[in-house]
């Protein structure tokens, strides 16, 4: 039998202590590294992710606001019509004047302003035939989605009138427009110009033709306020016939993370936009152009 060389053994002993150290401290190096360049790239990603967020909520915020924006004023008809509006104690409720499509109001203190946007609806309805002394119309179609309290419009090539509709029956395509009932209601069932809301006052006998156009009004009200998250959020409040409501009842939230919205107009005859406290209150009429700066945060 033969022994193996005492060098031979030496060659195939273990790892010293010494060594066994020096690798662990080189691998916790090496994941160390690893984990750094995981939490880089995780941060990056949350920041990108943030950044495309916002900037989705910014474009979407700006077209619908751009949308409503261009809308208002808008009817079937022209936006030229001298309008007798019959509906009572306008006050300072969205339909009291209705030459004014646009209503802005600054913030206090330097907070987010906030607009009121009037318009037409989408869609129109052709009238068949008006009988005037009995407040009706007959209307083209019974699949119209009116109902009683609804503010409308209604024009032809002459003029257009608002009032509120009264006694609405689908299955017999009819849409009334007497006194009497509903909030605030008409203050006279006579649609014509000039307009006399006195008890017993003159009627001008006016009567809408056939192929006159009904459409439903609307404002809508945009504005930044709490969303109960602990940060603001930009709603999108459709008016009803009562006073403006506040978020948590028919505003809609639009996006989050909004930190204020400021709102200046264009005039007619100015080269400069102004804040909203710069517009004469005769002067809302001739706002041609609105120009908002959103300021958004992201989450972290």
């Amino acid at each position: 039998m033969s022994r193996r060389p005492h060098s031979a053994a030496a060659r195939v002993r273990g790892l010293s202590l010494i060594e066994l150290m020096v690798g662990m401290v080189i691998g916790l190096m090496l994941s160390g590294a690893a984990i750094g360049v995981f939490l880089s790239n995780k941060q990056v990603f949350t920041t990108t992710d943030n950044l495309g967020r916002m900037q989705d909520n910014g474009r979407f915020a700006f077209e619908s606001l751009a949308r409503d924006i261009r809308e208002a004023g808008g009817n079937p008809c022209s936006r030229h019509l001298p309008i007798a509006n019959t509906l009572n104690d306008p006050g300072n409720n969205w339909w009291s004047n209705w030459g004014e499509p646009v209503q802005g109001t600054e913030g206090a203190a330097g907070g987010s302003d906030s607009i009121i946007i009037k318009s037409g609806g989408d869609t129109g309805l052709s009238v068949t035939a008006h009988n005037a002394s009995s407040a009706g119309f007959k209307v083209s179609s019974n699949n119209h989605g009116l109902k009683d309290g609804d503010i409308l419009m209604i024009c032809d090539y002459t003029q257009a009138s608002i009032f509120q509709a009264t006694n609405v029956n689908e299955k017999n395509r009819e849409v009334g427009h007497n006194t009497g009932t509903a909030t605030p209601g008409n203050c006279t069932k006579d649609l014509g110009l000039p307009l006399d809301c006195t008890p017993g006052g003159k009627t001008s006998g006016k009567t809408y033709g056939a192929n006159s156009v009904i459409t439903k009004l609307q404002a809508v009200r945009w504005y930044v306020a709490a969303n109960g998250r602990g940060s603001n959020s930009l709603f999108r409040d459709t008016l009803g016939v009562t006073a403006a409501s506040t978020a948590g009842t028919s505003a809609e939230e639009m996006i989050d993370g909004v930190v204020s919205l400021q709102l200046s107009y264009l005039v007619s005859g100015a080269n400069v936009y102004v804040a909203a406290s710069s517009v004469a209150a005769d002067r809302w009429r001739d706002v041609i152009a609105v120009r908002a700066d959103l300021t958004l945060e992201s989450e972290s």
